[in-house]
């Protein structure tokens, strides 16, 4: 998403920055007396200067415009907040967070550090998280699923998150 907003963002700016070189270029060209020179803007002085405030069609624009402009405001007041895990303030209300990739790669390296684990995933979205072990053994050991457990709580828990995170955790076995 962040890739997204800051493609459109830059798209927007580059569209402003365009936007305000004609219009400073055709002001200082009908300032010395010169006709338009990318922008016709004759049709558009016409017609506001035969509309009123009053009138249905510059209400409409209006309406249109402060709509537009309500709408960007929530957009980026409901901005994506799921891509940071909140810590917890230990004081001086300081709100800190970590973003969920790195608590994601925190997770796979405790999971991965347990003997047995080949390999492992983790996710975590909303109120919890889930890692996925992997092992190649042909017999995993009976606790490796609870060392795997204990090592990602233990990890959680040194992170001292403002919520704690349900865990969940599968340990599957993958022939080679």
């Amino acid at each position: 998403m962040q890739i997204v907003n800051r493609l459109l963002s830059v798209i927007v700016a580059l569209a402003l920055l365009a936007a305000a070189v004609v219009g400073a270029i055709e002001i200082i060209g009908a300032g010395v007396g010169r006709s338009p020179w990318l922008v016709d803007y004759t049709p558009i002085g016409n017609f506001l200067r035969t509309r009123a405030w009053e009138d249905d069609a510059v209400r409409a624009i209006l309406l249109g415009l402060a709509l537009l402009g309500l709408l960007l405001l929530i957009l980026a007041w409901l901005k994506d907040r799921t891509s940071d895990v909140p810590l917890g303030t230990p004081g001086g209300g300081v709100q800190t967070s970590a973003t969920r990739r790195s608590v994601e790669q925190m997770l796979v390296a405790s999971a991965e550090g347990q003997d047995g684990v080949s390999s492992a995933s983790a996710k975590v979205s909303g109120r919890s998280a889930q890692v996925q072990a992997v092992t190649r053994l042909r017999e995993p050991p009976a606790d490796l699923s609870d060392r795997v457990a204990s090592a990602a709580a233990s990890r959680l828990e040194s992170l001292d998150l403002a919520r704690p995170l349900r865990l969940r955790v599968d340990v599957a076995r993958k022939d080679s």
